[in-house]
Formats: C-alpha cells, sequence, structure tokens
C-alpha cells in the first residue's frame, strides 16, 4: 500500500468523561485516497476456500 497521509481531528464528547470522538479524513483524490480504497476492496473479497457468511442488517 505505501504510506497513508491521514488527517484526524479529536472531539469531546460533552457529558461523557474521558471519550473521544476520532474522525480520520485523507484527501479525495490522493494517492491515499487510492490506496485505501485498494485496501478496502481487499478486505471485502473473501479468502481463497473460505465460506463467508451473509451478514442480516442490524435493528436500531
Amino acid at each position: 500500500m505505501g504510506d497513508l497521509h491521514i488527517r484526524f481531528c479529536a472531539f469531546t464528547v460533552n457529558g461523557a468523561p474521558h471519550q473521544q470522538l476520532v474522525v480520520y479524513q485523507a484527501e479525495s483524490a490522493g494517492a491515499t485516497a487510492v490506496a485505501l480504497e485498494r485496501l478496502r476492496a481487499t478486505a471485502s473479497e473473501p479468502a481463497a476456500g473460505s465460506r463467508q457468511k451473509a451478514s442480516a442488517p442490524l435493528d436500531r
């Protein structure tokens, strides 16, 4: 994949001590975005010889 250049911001969650929301972001047209898309595509492919279970949607 090579080097990934990712920015992040951490936000304090009011009313939840010691909790933070962390957001990571890569430039949408950069080499990091291309590498992350390749990684996502690779991760979503089932491994050779394995059976992948279908997951049910979460009801919330």
